[in-house]
């Protein structure tokens, strides 16, 4: 568990290892225990970590959140409680570091999300297909950013391909892009909706607009 730590603390300022009574020499002492497997120390641990889990089961991402339970069980055990051994006590706590552990966990997995949405080929066929369905506005934002992948400072010059776009300056894409994607979500052909579903989901919690 001992790690060589690089940088000094400010004069005045003791280390808390260098304090008998701190709580980390207890919480040191049960990640010990827990690597090696002890039963006891193990059911603490759960006990404790399972508000952590819980929460991070909770994300709307999840389809199943007893799934989800298991995959951050999973996580925190994997490689024999590997993020157990990458606890730095000098910087959190160790309920600290699993929060910090499975809030990191659950935004690569909805990066991880975002790039397969992304790349569906049936966002693509969902869109041509529904061609006769979208107003001619929608299709066409939706054609620039999801098929050709133009970027919003560039749409604005591209604005009179389409006499029907009513965008009036790059802040409102988002406005009108969101539309679209309601829009095809709800007229698109049934074998299409859950692939534009979750693209819609990605795109929503990554914060950006495509």
């Amino acid at each position: 568990m001992d790690k060589t730590f690089t940088h000094e603390l400010p004069a005045g300022v003791s280390s808390i290892l260098s304090r008998p009574g701190h709580p980390v020499h207890q919480d040191r002492q049960l990640v010990e225990r827990v690597r090696a497997g002890d039963a006891v120390a193990m059911r603490r641990f759960w006990a404790r970590v399972e508000p952590f889990i819980t929460n991070f089961a909770s994300d709307p991402m999840w389809a199943e959140s007893d799934d989800a339970v298991g995959r951050g069980r999973m996580l925190i055990e994997q490689n024999r409680f590997e993020v157990l051994q990458k606890w730095n006590p000098r910087t959190r706590s160790l309920i600290q570091h699993i929060d910090y552990f499975l809030r990191e966990e659950l935004r690569l997995e909805l990066a991880r999300r975002r790039r397969m949405s992304k790349q569906d080929p049936n966002i693509v066929t969902a869109i041509e297909e529904s061609i006769e369905e979208l107003p001619a506005q929608h299709y066409w934002i939706l054609k620039k950013i999801v098929n050709e992948r133009v970027r919003p400072k560039k749409l604005m010059s591209m604005l009179g391909e389409c006499p029907e776009v009513r965008i009036k300056s790059p802040a409102s894409i988002g406005a009108t892009y969101s539309r679209a994607l309601k829009r095809l979500h709800k007229v698109c052909p049934e074998e299409y909706r859950e692939s534009v579903g979750s693209f819609i989901n990605a795109r929503q919690r990554s914060g950006r607009y495509r």
